[in-house]
């Protein structure tokens, strides 16, 4: 979902960009390098910001499923055994 949300915001910027740059008839060849440069400056800025979503996605779904996966394997006796081995760290702990 979204690589797809990245292609629609890409596309929609390169064309834009093309819009801007394919009207050299009535702009300077200054201000279409310009626009080329501010449609790249902004396609990258929309790169990252989908990467850093995307990123933020698989590693809050992957604790999720690992969470998943430590709770459908453990058993009630491994819970009780590892409430024990933490009373008695705490027990030592006190001395």
């Amino acid at each position: 979902m979204l690589m797809l949300m990245w292609n629609r915001l890409a596309s929609r910027l390169w064309k834009k960009s093309l819009r801007n740059v394919n009207d050299k008839r009535r702009r300077p060849k200054a201000e279409i390098a310009r626009l080329k440069t501010q449609a790249e400056r902004e396609i990258e800025l929309a790169r990252k910001a989908s990467r850093r979503s995307l990123e933020q996605f698989l590693a809050t779904r992957s604790l999720q499923l690992a969470r998943q996966s430590v709770i459908s394997q453990l058993r009630p006796e491994d819970d009780d055994r590892f409430i024990r081995e933490r009373l008695d760290e705490l027990r030592r702990a006190r001395g």
